[in-house]
């Protein structure tokens, strides 16, 4: 007997078949061009702050509207995707993403895996190695109490001696899994939000503030169930930005132990990997919205239902008015069903 496939993953499939070159295109040139930017990233992290949210974002913003709009035959030409990229710093497109939560979000999380690994990776080398741990401690501290000495990666190998190997595994061990930890929660809230993206592109001149909420309430009333649905079609993009890490860890390792590098290579490699699942990335999040988008209607029904009874209650009105505010709410209720079984035409890209 013929099994069956999950109907959002048949829809996923199917919306990847219409233009699958196209996919590829979108998705291998921003995932170049993000690789890139965070290549400057990771050597100066300093500015990372900057050219994540004023470079990268908008780019992501960009691939994901030209590749939405492939479903409505529009063309993706370099002027179209520019538009894209400079329209997201618009009010209405900007906070798409939620970059500040997703950044605090990043860093709880990797505070708490600090503390854990701290910990696991002091249990391992103690068992390994106590003494020679402890004289590396002893070591490095004094050196930093003198502060005639500056130390980099030559020098505290000439320091260390015999005991560099078993601090670098500390250090190693310490620092890699929480900084996978940090850009695994970072990339999963950015993901996760940029579904507001296509609610905002399919409800014209809407306040980003009603749309954000909306959003909110939608995802919060449906939270166990959307999840499941985003696990379901993007788990191998996770996968593979582990397998990267992993991979990226390990070939810079074969130069050097430098914990630095092994971070830079890492990421490189978390972020390099997961381009190829990219074309199917783009199209699951798709489904996603399409199989939420009636949900998303009716939660903007039941908050519009709520402002009338929170008005009707808060200020005097006369029945006539009262009269007028209720046929207007049987309004929206009729276009909301019809709406329900309308097709995607209003979904436009941004205008200036």
């Amino acid at each position: 007997m013929k099994k069956t496939r999950n109907p959002l993953l048949e829809d996923s499939l199917q919306t990847y078949k219409k233009h699958p070159g196209t996919s590829w295109v979108l998705s291998l040139a921003y995932g170049t061009f993000a690789a890139l930017i965070l290549l400057i990233c990771f050597w100066m992290m300093g500015i990372s702050l900057l050219l994540i949210p004023l470079v990268i974002l908008p780019a992501l913003f960009a691939t994901i509207v030209a590749h939405f709009l492939l479903e409505q035959k529009q063309m993706v030409t370099f002027g179209a995707y520019s538009s894209y990229f400079f329209n997201y710093f618009r009010r209405k497109y900007r906070s798409s993403f939620r970059f500040f939560s997703s950044l605090l979000w990043c860093l709880l999380f990797g505070l708490l895996a600090s503390f854990i690994f701290g910990f696991i990776s002091y249990f391992i080398v103690t068992n390994i190695d106590k003494a020679g741990f402890e004289a590396a401690q002893q070591t490095i501290i004094e050196v930093a109490q003198d502060g005639s000495i500056f130390i980099n990666y030559g020098s505290l190998k000439d320091l260390l001696g015999e005991n560099y190997y078993i601090f670098s595994l500390y250090t190693a061990l310490s620092f890699l899994p929480p900084v996978f930890v940090m850009w695994f929660v970072f990339f999963y809230h950015i993901s996760r939000n940029s579904l507001s993206i296509y609610l905002r592109l399919h409800i014209k001149n809407a306040d980003p503030i009603y749309v954000q909420a909306l959003y909110r309430y939608t995802y919060m009333s449906h939270k166990s169930q959307m999840n499941r649905d985003y696990w379901y079609l993007n788990w191998l993009l996770y996968l593979l930005m582990f397998v990267g890490f992993i991979a990226g860890v390990f070939l810079s390792s074969l130069k050097t132990f430098d914990v630095d590098i092994l971070i830079i290579g890492g990421l490189i490699g978390a972020n390099v990997l997961p381009v190829f699942f990219y074309p199917f990335y783009f199209a699951n999040m798709e489904s996603i919205f399409k199989k939420w988008k009636k949900a998303f209607q009716n939660s903007s029904l039941i908050i519009a239902q709520n402002q009338l009874k929170a008005l009707q209650k808060n200020i005097v009105i006369s029945e006539e008015e009262k009269n007028a505010l209720e046929e207007k709410l049987k309004e929206m209720t009729n276009k909301n069903n019809e709406e329900n079984g309308g097709d995607d035409s209003s979904d436009q890209p941004p205008q200036e």
